[in-house]
């Protein structure tokens, strides 16, 4: 009842809450691994490319507002939203690498959080829009509801954990002209949604163009509200 978000505070309902810090287990089909080299526990995803996704119920309630946080790290070669521009243009496709919140059926967009190649690095293809050199544009159903992050500078290594780094926390964005982290209100997001809807569920897909060796979404903590 405390949790202000958007410029409301209190009256939220908690939906999703994963904090691996605090020894909370991966939700099917994501599984639970140590980030090389550190003590980070981190959910991944399958090998295989695509999109998993988790379904958190909101118990039928009815919610116009919905506010979140993510937090989590890039493996290897993320692309940002480099496999719109490849086709992946519907929602329902891997539109980006990262983490894609919705809901309904069919799904409505509420974020994204995605993860680009590098912060700074010559790669207009697969950046993020807001990176040094930036990289391509969402699709229109996003807009301007996503953050995206990288945790690589310079060239990049697809076997890397890039965990020094923390993605959409609005630091470390290196390079001049970088525009990923200027959001005060990183990591968290808010949508006032057109209309009230009826207890439709919040879904939160991990997505990858490619399979696990080349790159990863790996995440740390999650947190979804309605109300």
């Amino acid at each position: 009842m405390e949790l202000e978000c958007g410029g409301v505070k209190g009256g939220w309902m908690r939906i999703a809450y994963l904090d691996m810090a605090q020894g909370h287990s991966c939700p099917s089909p994501w599984s639970r691994i140590i980030i090389p080299g550190t003590s980070k526990e981190v959910c991944r995803t399958p090998d295989d490319a695509g999109c998993y996704s988790v379904t958190y119920s909101t118990h039928g309630m009815n919610y116009n507002k919905i506010c979140g946080k993510v937090r989590g790290y890039q493996k290897g070669s993320t692309d940002a939203f480099h496999s719109a521009v490849k086709g992946g243009k519907s929602i329902n496709n891997v539109y980006a690498d990262g983490i894609s919140i919705t809901f309904g059926n069919p799904r409505k967009h509420v974020w994204t959080y995605a993860a680009g190649f590098t912060d700074d690095g010559n790669y207009p293809h697969y950046n993020c829009p807001c990176a040094h050199i930036p990289g391509p544009d969402p699709p229109s159903f996003v807009g301007d509801h996503y953050y995206c992050d990288s945790g690589d500078t310079g060239s990049y290594d697809v076997s890397a954990y890039y965990s020094g780094d923390v993605l959409w926390d609005g630091k470390q964005c290196h390079g001049s002209n970088n525009n990923c982290c200027t959001s005060t209100d990183m990591p968290w997001f808010f949508r006032q949604l057109a209309r009230s809807v009826n207890g439709e569920n919040m879904e939160v897909r991990n997505c990858h163009l490619e399979t696990f060796s080349d790159e990863d979404t790996l995440v740390e903590g999650l947190e979804l509200y309605v109300q």
